[in-house]
């Protein structure tokens, strides 16, 4: 099992990394206030041929902390949540899209990489619905990235692996139509 996380043990790093660059603190053996020895004053003592020194109470202390309090899990590693495949989708302007997410998760989220088709930059929920938008004279195509979010065995949030489908949206035929009903959009 791994105990850090991706956000926590760059945090944890770089909290040690700041406590021991103090330049306040006195080298080992420098007196402090008269006669007072610098190693029993600070809790971070400085060595001039080793640098900094942190005690090995404190690093196993942060160890038990994130065993007690286990930051956000690293994505998809302990998670169980997943989306199953989607398809990819041509459509025509105009046309209403409605696609269905199924998986196992506690909720999904998704990314949506080109708005000019008419949906969102990003949502939540397992259905995504819109109305298709091309006035562009040419296919435009969106690729959408789904997230399955679920709970890993310690109750955090965590993040299943993506699942990307694109959304192809033709615009409509330049040309009028004799009989005035438009069955099909162009294809490009």
């Amino acid at each position: 099992m791994n105990i850090y996380s991706s956000y926590g043990s760059g945090f944890l790093t770089f909290l040690l990394d700041q406590y021991s660059k103090r330049t306040d603190l006195p080298a080992r053996g420098e007196h402090v206030s008269g006669n007072v020895l610098a190693e029993k004053a600070p809790l971070l003592s400085r060595d001039p041929h080793q640098g900094a020194q942190i005690p090995l109470i404190f690093k196993i202390t942060i160890i038990l902390l994130l065993f007690v309090f286990p930051l956000k899990s690293q994505g998809g590693q302990d998670c169980d949540a997943f989306v199953s495949p989607i398809q990819d989708i041509t459509v025509c302007h105009g046309e209403t899209v409605n696609v269905e997410i199924e998986g196992e998760a506690e909720y999904f989220s998704w990314n949506n990489d080109n708005t000019s088709i008419g949906l969102g930059l990003f949502g939540t929920g397992s259905n995504i619905s819109f109305t298709a938008t091309n006035t562009s004279g040419e296919a435009i195509t969106a690729n959408i990235s789904v997230t399955p979010w679920g709970l890993d065995e310690f109750n955090q949030e965590c993040e299943g692996p993506p699942v990307v489908f694109t959304i192809t949206v033709n615009n409509l035929p330049d040309a009028p139509v004799s009989n005035g009903d438009i069955t099909d959009c162009a294809e490009s």
